[in-house]
This record gives C-alpha cells, sequence and structure tokens, in this order.
C-alpha cells in the first residue's frame, strides 16, 4: 500500500470515529480538577526548575567544554509531536554565536507551535487531544469538513486575558475572582472582539497603533490568550486586582516562580511554588506547575461565494483551503451588531513563553504564506503588486477608538504591506535532521514538509528573538522606562541630589534597552508585518523609537510586570505601573524647592502639564 493510499485509509476510517465529533457542535466540557493527561500547554507534572544541563543521567546531556563540537545541532530533531517545549535545548556550553544559536529557538518556536496547533482535547481547555498520536492521525485530524472548517486545535480552547480580568470593561465596583480554568466549556463559535454597544471594538486597532485593512477591504481582528500556569496564577492571587501586587522595587513575577535550592519538589506538598510578597503581607503561589505562556493571534474574515456582491466588485473568494478556519463572532463596528459564526482564518501568531532559562521569555513570530506574498492564480491578503514600501506600509489608517472611527466598507482603502526585515537565511548549515537549512528559512522549508497535506504546510516562522545574558535585569525602578512622564521638568531650585535623580532616570531609561532587557538578539527588526505594520520602520514620519521594532524593545514597557502589556494594561480599576523613578524623588520632583515658583512637574490624572 503506497503512503498516499495509506493515509486516504486512515483518514476515511478516523474522520467517522473522531473528526466528526471535533467538529461543528464542539464543546469543552467542564470536568474534575483532577484530571491530568494530558498535561496542557506549557504545563509541567512537577515545577519547572533551571534545566538540569548538568545532569549526566539526561539524555541530551553533554560534557561541558570550551571548543566548538562537530554537530551542535544532532539534539534537533523536527517532529510532529503534541507536547509544547518547557526548555530549550543546552546551547550555552557550545561555544557558538549568537547567529549559530538561533536555531535552538527556533526550534523551540516551531515545536510549540506544532503543540498548539494539535486537535484539542474534548474534555479540557487547552490540552490535545490523546486520541491523535501519529503523523497519519494528526493529518486526518487536521482536515476541513464541507464548509471548510477546521477542527478546534488547543490554543483556540485557551483562554482570552479578558476572561483572567473580569474588571478590563472599567466597572467601578471591583470584579469578582473569574472562574476556574476548566468551569466554563469552549464553544464554538468564539467571540473574536466582542464589546458592549458604544465602546470602542479593541480588536481592531494593532497593539498601541490602528487597524490594518486587507484586500477584501475588511478589518483584521487580534485577540490576546494565556495558559492555564498564567491564568490559575492571576486567579488565585488575585492580581487582576492592582491592590494585590508588589509594589516597587520587588518586581511582579510571572510564573514559573524560583524553588529554593535543594527542594524535592516530588516529596513536598502542593503547591510546591510560593514566594512572600511583604509589601502586602501575602504569600504568591504557583498553583499549575510550568511555564507562562501568552499567545496574540491575528484572524481575517474569510470571503466566500455567498459574500459576494455586485455593488462590491473588490471583493474576491477566499481559498479555504490554504489557512487554518475557525467559526466566530465578531463585532460590525459600521452597523454596531455582531454578526454570527463567521469564518474567520488565522493569519498571524505570537508565542511568548517565560522558561527558568530565559526569564524575559522566548519571542517566536508565525505568518500565513499568503500574507505578502500571492499564491497561483490567487493574491496576496495584504499586497496588491510587487511595489516595496521602505517604511513597511502603504499609509496608516486612522486608529478605531469609537465605532463611529470605523470607516464603511465602500470607503475603506486596503493597506499595501512590505516585510522591512527579512527572515533570518542564517546560519547556512545543512546537519542531517535538516537537508533544507538550518537558518529560519530553511527551518520553515524542513516543518512545512513536516506539515504537507495540512493547512498548516501554508504557515511560516518570520523571526524568534531571546535574550542572550537574562541576568542583565535590573528591577530597579531607576532602570524601568521611560523616566519621568512627558513634559516633565525640574525645579531650578531643586537640592542637586533630586536633579541628579532626574538626569539619573533619563539617562537610564534611554539607555536601558537593550542592556537592562537581557541583550536581545537581534536586538532590533524583530516584527510580524500583520501585527506590528506600522512599526517597521521608525523613520517614517517618526513616531516610533528604534527599540519598538522588535517584541523585546516594546514589551520593555511592561517590564515592570514581566514584559506583559496584556496584563499590565488590565488590572483594576488602573494599570499597573512601578516603572517610573522612586516614590521619594518623584514625589520631591514634583514639588518647587523652598517654596520657589513652581515650574516642576504637575500631574494631573497621570498627566504630566
Amino acid at each position: 500500500m503506497t503512503t498516499s493510499n495509506f493515509r486516504s485509509c486512515i483518514y476515511t476510517l478516523y474522520r467517522v470515529s473522531l473528526v466528526a465529533v471535533l467538529m461543528s457542535s464542539f464543546s469543552v466540557n467542564a470536568v474534575e480538577p483532577q484530571y491530568e493527561k494530558p498535561l496542557g500547554a506549557g504545563v509541567t507534572r512537577y515545577p519547572n526548575t533551571n534545566y538540569e544541563v548538568t545532569n549526566a543521567k539526561r539524555k541530551d546531556f553533554q560534557e561541558p567544554h570550551n571548543t566548538r563540537i562537530a554537530d551542535p545541532y544532532h539534539l534537533l530533531v523536527p517532529k510532529l509531536s503534541p507536547f509544547v517545549p518547557v526548555n530549550v535545548k543546552p546551547h550555552s556550553r557550545l561555544v557558538l554565536s549568537d547567529i549559530e544559536d538561533r536555531p535552538f529557538f527556533d526550534y523551540f518556536g516551531w515545536q510549540a507551535f506544532i503543540g498548539l496547533i494539535w486537535p484539542a482535547d474534548e474534555n479540557y481547555r487547552g490540552k490535545h487531544d490523546v486520541r491523535v498520536k501519529t503523523p497519519e492521525e494528526f493529518v486526518a485530524a487536521s482536515q476541513q469538513d464541507e464548509q471548510g472548517v477546521n477542527p478546534p486545535i488547543v490554543l483556540e480552547t485557551m483562554h482570552t486575558f479578558d476572561a483572567a480580568f473580569p474588571g478590563v470593561n472599567g466597572s467601578m465596583a471591583p470584579p469578582t475572582q473569574p472562574k476556574a480554568w476548566n468551569a466554563e466549556p469552549y464553544a464554538r463559535p468564539f467571540n473574536l472582539d466582542l464589546v458592549s454597544k458604544g465602546k470602542a471594538p479593541k480588536g481592531l486597532n494593532e497593539a498601541f497603533s490602528s487597524p490594518l485593512i486587507d484586500q477584501n477591504r475588511q478589518y483584521v481582528r487580534y485577540n490576546l490568550q494565556l495558559n492555564e500556569v498564567m491564568y490559575e496564577f492571576v486567579r488565585q492571587n488575585k492580581w487582576y486586582l492592582k491592590e494585590n501586587l508588589p509594589k516597587a522595587p520587588t518586581q511582579a513575577t510571572l510564573p514559573p516562580l524560583p524553588v529554593p535550592i535543594g527542594t524535592n519538589v516530588r516529596t513536598v506538598p502542593e503547591p510546591y511554588t510560593q514566594v512572600s510578597q511583604p509589601q502586602t503581607n501575602t504569600t504568591v503561589i504557583q498553583p499549575v506547575n510550568g511555564n507562562s505562556i501568552e499567545l496574540k493571534a491575528a484572524w481575517r474574515v474569510m470571503i466566500t461565494e455567498a459574500d459576494l456582491d455586485p455593488k462590491k466588485p473588490w471583493r474576491q473568494v477566499d481559498d479555504l483551503s490554504r489557512y487554518f478556519v475557525s467559526k466566530a463572532n465578531i463585532y460590525n463596528p459600521i452597523t454596531e451588531k455582531v454578526e454570527q459564526g463567521r469564518l474567520v482564518g488565522l493569519v498571524g501568531l505570537h508565542i511568548v513563553a517565560k522558561t527558568p532559562q530565559f526569564t524575559q521569555g522566548l519571542w517566536s513570530s508565525f505568518e500565513h504564506v499568503d500574507n505578502l506574498t500571492a499564491p497561483t492564480g490567487g493574491r496576496a491578503s495584504f499586497k496588491k503588486n510587487d511595489k516595496f514600501w521602505p517604511q513597511g506600509y502603504s499609509y496608516v489608517p486612522k486608529s478605531i477608538m469609537k465605532p463611529t472611527d470605523a470607516v464603511p466598507e465602500k470607503k475603506r482603502k486596503p493597506v499595501e504591506v512590505s516585510r522591512v526585515y527579512k527572515i533570518p537565511q542564517t546560519p547556512v548549515a545543512k546537519p542531517d535532521n535538516f537537508p533544507m537549512g538550518i537558518s529560519t528559512v530553511g527551518m520553515n522549508k524542513q516543518y512545512q514538509s513536516l506539515l504537507k497535506g495540512t493547512v498548516w504546510e501554508n504557515y511560516q516562522l518570520v523571526i524568534t528573538q531571546w535574550p542572550t545574558d537574562p541576568t542583565s535585569f535590573y528591577a530597579s525602578p531607576f532602570y524601568y522606562p521611560r523616566g519621568f512622564g512627558p513634559f516633565s521638568k525640574i525645579d531650578p531650585e531643586q537640592p542637586q541630589s533630586i536633579k541628579d535623580a532626574y538626569n539619573r532616570a533619563n539617562v537610564n531609561a534611554k539607555a536601558a534597552y537593550p542592556r537592562w532587557s537581557g541583550l536581545p538578539i537581534p536586538q532590533v527588526g524583530a516584527l510580524n508585518s500583520v501585527m506590528e505594520t506600522y512599526f517597521q520602520n521608525p523613520l517614517d514620519n517618526g513616531p516610533q523609537p528604534m527599540e519598538n521594532t522588535s517584541c523585546m524593545g516594546c514589551h520593555y514597557g511592561a517590564s515592570d510586570l514581566d514584559y506583559s502589556w496584556a496584563f499590565k494594561l488590565r488590572t483594576w480599576p488602573s494599570s499597573f505601573n512601578q516603572g517610573r523613578v522612586n516614590d521619594e524623588d518623584s514625589a520631591l520632583a514634583k514639588e518647587p524647592a523652598n517654596g520657589s515658583p513652581a515650574n516642576a512637574p504637575i500631574v494631573i490624572e497621570g498627566i504630566a502639564k
């Protein structure tokens, strides 16, 4: 029997017994917390401590050395596996350059991606279906139904940040504790960007920016999600309330929390991991072992034959067979109504995983291959022709802060997008496990070949960013961005010590990234063209500093909350912010010295005048 015939037989049998169950009426049923198998994305059975690179009993152990080895990449084996990795293969003792280190992080990103796109468990959010084990079963279980819709995947069943932070809608009263991770079932269609009537549709703008409009003149939608480790940490410690977060200079640290040296985590009672927080007189616990994972996804509204309209000639039917397609309820800012069960296709995905080794996170970003390159017989989603836009985009649409800011489809103009920073083509080695190359481009080809026969062969890793020296991070408020608030001035009659503190804060803020952010690689140019479209070239009109052309550069602005803007901006009753100068210097700098005329900064409702 040929491989194709074998897959066909497997597919026919499997769809009868499994795929049909996973489709249209799919929901995740609430079950008892004791449900353990399989472990969810990023979850470990015991606390994830520092990677045991010195443990000689590990199969991937390597003797310490200070010379290069003949085949540094032999441990990197591409595979279809439902398990999201929780550590990076050891690389720091291989005496490689940063560029030669990249494959270890690209490999981590790709294996995490595969684990997150695995068919989902029917009974528990964020877990993979244990019935799908082999590559053939993965291919069969990933096929679309008659409507062109794919079965639910692991990442789709993870909670959104809005579920973890119930006070984000601006309620006056303190929010009640969110429900337990698996207390509420996941079901399609999911709510992609729903908001109450009259409020700004948050999911339409890119982060700190403007909306992106595709060639069909549809707004791209965005949503943010987190895994069980991070969700239960926020929920059980009540960190959705700003008052429960640590005060400066203590860092607000997300899982994995450190485990005391010498602790035998297999013999002590749960929760294994807890940290004293003296400022709030509380103890912070990590209820679920493992790593924090944050996701950000970009979705296009898919156009089908039913959506064609003679009055809208710009619309073209999307080839659903090339996309991961789901069903979502989306908000139409023009009609201010919810459109139920619209088909949406995944076009971009950020994965951020915090591990014990890399406390500033490992940042991986994926895109659909048709975003900027036209497929045979079709057109690119965000590019009309081969013209290159040096700033990365043709124009910047008006930011949508309220429904009336949205533009009717007839008057919308597609944004033409170019990739300013190329997908890395180095290093150039071709080890046995990656005959197509070990660069990001080569690794993409290898994984796309592995995923052949599914929609996932049409996705690619565009960049990975990681801290090369995670220890070069300072929790002192002086080192947090970005010094004092805008337009602030120091009174000329202030004592010299206060002037020094003010100047020191500003100097440190300017020099903070990348030195105090773990020395990331690459330092700039780590971008997703459909999620940071307007950040690609900071020289265009000068609205963005160079540091904002990378994941870690932008998120260093949220370094007082472990680089999580989604967390930082959602605490109740206001955003968490301990990232300025210390309280004493801040207070003194705002007051004139010895009753002199007040030209020190005056703060009204958080805005310096």
